[in-house]
């Protein structure tokens, strides 16, 4: 069976709803939910990535009721403490935000949280000599590419419970294998339908500058440098290079997970809790497309292609799946070559171009 993590929904019906989406699928399962305090809530430690701005002023105890109801429910449940920015150099701030780590992490042990996920290696050893108690897991956001790099860091950290490999090399199954031959006790989670830019330049930066984007205060500050930046320059990107965006980037399409789990990687991760359909409910119904997908791609045929790309969600980009999927890279051309990518990709080999143009054409008639 595949395990897929998903963002905790922050309504209780729309926790049901993946209850149901559950029981309706066979070959996968939405076995854990992960979250992070918003930054408007008060009890914030100050080291979450903070991807949603939640609207309403709020209070720990309020989302503690649905983390206790996804753990009642059955889902485990990962805080995310997840800003890869690096602590502050100022001792009384710092202070104030391990105070408040501290309390947040007793609390959650309280009510049945015991795992953490994080992407800063300060409070990783902060949280490994602490709480040994406490199940870890870090993010994509350290942005690891290199096996050398894996080696060294879990021979540092040999506690790491779970991995999720940089948005980067998912098509590199060389290393993904590689991966799983060096660590074979160790869980590796993918992103499924993360749509960012493949090989984008800014992305470290951008996580880099996230807490600063959501805070109370972001209105006030200098836009052009806090947010416009990431948001206009990747929009401009997609805009000028729509087709190649398309068919250059890295989601693993349903279709495409049977590949993954031939060598031993059988845990995944759904996104999407930035968009408003999150906040709505609707994306509870892109989640349950995807898994459908997985079971029969037959059961997606003829649902918006869109609904499986995070960063296609708004994008009025209407074509079904069927009509996206013949011209779509094959995976079978990563399985030989994805390792290669990095190197070659434009210059020794144009196949994913030559899929754009194809597409182009064909969209065009």
């Amino acid at each position: 069976m595949y395990k897929f993590s998903a963002p905790m929904p922050f309504e209780f019906e729309h926790i049901d709803k993946l209850l149901e989406i559950n029981s309706k699928v066979k070959k996968s399962k939405i076995t854990s939910l992960y979250f992070a305090l918003p930054a408007n809530c008060r009890e914030k430690t100050g080291f979450e990535q903070l991807r949603t701005k939640y609207y309403m002023e709020t209070k720990y105890s309020d989302w503690k009721k649905l983390i206790s109801y996804s753990i009642e429910k059955g889902f485990d449940f990962v805080y995310l403490i997840n800003s890869p920015r690096n602590v502050s150099d100022v001792d009384k701030i710092l202070e104030i935000q391990l105070q408040k780590l501290d309390i947040l992490i007793q609390d959650l042990k309280k009510i049945g949280c015991w795992t953490v996920r994080v992407s800063n290696t300060q409070i990783l050893d902060y949280v490994l000599k602490k709480y040994p108690e406490i199940r870890v897991l870090t993010s994509t956001s350290f942005e690891h590419m290199l096996l050398c790099q894996y080696q060294i860091f879990l021979a540092m950290y040999p506690q790491i419970k779970e991995i999720v490999p940089s948005f980067e090399t998912h098509k590199n199954f060389k290393l993904l294998k590689n991966l799983r031959k060096s660590f074979p006790n160790l869980l590796i989670e993918l992103m499924v339908n993360e749509g960012c830019i493949q090989g984008c330049p800014i992305r470290t930066h951008h996580n880099l500058s996230v807490p600063y984007l959501y805070s109370n205060d972001y209105e006030k500050r200098e836009l052009s440098l806090r947010y416009e930046l990431f948001n206009t320059k990747c929009s401009a990107f997609v805009e000028k290079n729509f087709y190649n965006f398309i068919t250059k980037n890295n989601l693993i399409l349903p279709w495409e997970i049977e590949e993954y789990s031939k060598i031993g990687i059988n845990n995944f991760k759904l996104v999407g809790r930035n968009n408003i359909e999150f906040f709505n409910g609707k994306y509870m119904s892109f989640y349950e497309a995807y898994l459908r997908g997985v079971d029969d791609y037959q059961n997606i045929k003829n649902v918006p292609y869109r609904f499986l790309n995070n960063a296609c969600i708004s994008i009025p980009f209407h074509y079904s799946v069927d009509e996206i999927r013949p011209y779509l890279p094959r995976i079978d051309h990563f399985v030989k070559k994805g390792h290669l990518c990095a190197s070659i990709c434009g210059i020794e080999c144009t196949y994913c171009y030559d899929c754009a143009r194809k597409l182009k054409n064909a969209l065009k008639k």
